[in-house]
């Protein structure tokens, strides 16, 4: 697989991430969101699987491993975020939290189109 190929492939995985996290956001801070959400149940499983050192698939060890070491938030927060997600505690600490997820994945994607873009020359 060409270097091209790998980065365009880890953009459309952040990509697909960063678009979930801001659907839900976007019902969290509207109100309209309920924890049988298909997305919001997503996420929460998501966040939980970033808590732990038992990814299901490679994407997501390696969105995990990048968003580490990006954002400054212990593992156990992850994993407390995905089950509140889950449940109907959502708070403004949670909200903060999956805003800091947020800028860490679009700095990924950024960071990923910048590869794209080197590899492809």
């Amino acid at each position: 697989m060409s270097e091209t190929g790998l980065y365009s492939g880890l953009y459309g995985q952040i990509r697909e991430y960063a678009e979930l996290l801001d659907s839900v956001l976007i019902g969290l801070k509207r109100g309209t969101s309920s924890p049988d959400d298909e997305s919001r149940r997503r996420l929460g499983n998501f966040l939980i699987s970033l808590g732990s050192d038992r990814w299901s698939d490679l994407p997501t060890r390696l969105i995990a491993t990048l968003v580490r070491d990006k954002a400054d938030v212990e593992e156990r927060e992850w994993s407390q975020a995905g089950n509140a997600l889950l449940s109907s505690d959502v708070d403004a600490p949670l909200i903060e939290l999956l805003e800091v997820l947020a800028r860490s994945l679009e700095q990924e994607q950024a960071m990923a189109m910048a590869r794209i873009r080197g590899s492809s020359r």
